[in-house]
């Protein structure tokens, strides 16, 4: 976070000011979540307590929980278009970027990476735990396909101009190629018991997914600037 708010910061401070401002709540809750995934593995076995461990268990549940959400709801609302004036001053709430097409992604986000960590579980596990991180991975996959064609549906309807152009550009159907091969290639790697070919199939399903995305955005720059 870092490294690419500075990086923001030096290429495009206009937008660098715009985002943060409209994301500021966002992102403290963004950073109290990461303080509580690393202080709760620092401090669960301080106290020999059911309690004490159990409660730095819930934080490291919620601090894993919120990022994954918290980026997608991000990524929905750049998608969806940030409520800005002339200016480019923020004119929305944080209330406001929890719309339902911002919160589809995020679930999208969240059950994605949730799929993604047992499939990494089920290169670093064996036996039952490896068992029941498949059944994981065959739960989530299943939550994943069908909230990645109800996002790309809710998409379309509410910022249609992020298709606009993409049919016609090869980079687009290779990409799309390889997030459907991806996609199809995690159950089948699972079943044969190929289980790291299973996390790499996962690893390019996500960077398809960014790339279309930043695809779409990159027409909609484009038709924006031949407009002006």
């Amino acid at each position: 976070m870092l490294t690419g708010g500075g990086a923001l910061f030096a290429a495009f401070p206009l937008v660098y000011a715009t985002v943060f401002s409209g994301f500021y709540l966002a992102l403290m809750l963004l950073l109290v979540a990461l303080i509580l995934r690393a202080v709760s593995l620092e401090f669960r076995n301080k106290v020999d307590s059911p309690a004490w461990r159990a409660l730095w268990d819930w934080a490291f549940g919620i601090g894993s929980i919120l990022p994954a959400v918290l980026f997608g709801v991000a990524l929905g609302n750049i998608l969806r278009g940030i409520p800005i004036d002339a200016s480019s001053t923020f004119l929305g709430s944080f209330l406001g970027l929890l719309n339902p097409c911002a919160i589809l992604v995020g679930l999208l986000s969240f059950v994605g990476s949730v799929m993604h960590g047992a499939l990494y579980l089920t290169v670093k596990t064996e036996g039952e735990q490896r068992q029941s991180m498949v059944r994981w991975v065959n739960g989530t996959w299943i939550a994943f396909v069908v909230l990645y064609l109800v996002v790309s549906v809710a998409t379309f309807f509410s910022a249609s101009l992020l298709f606009q152009g993409l049919l016609n550009n090869p980079i687009f159907w290779v990409l799309l190629t390889l997030l459907l091969l991806s996609i199809l290639c995690i159950p089948v790697a699972v079943k044969a018991g190929r289980y790291f070919v299973g996390l790499l199939a996962s690893s390019a399903t996500i960077a398809a997914m960014i790339g279309l995305a930043a695809l779409s955005l990159w027409f909609l720059r484009v038709s924006i600037w031949r407009t002006a």
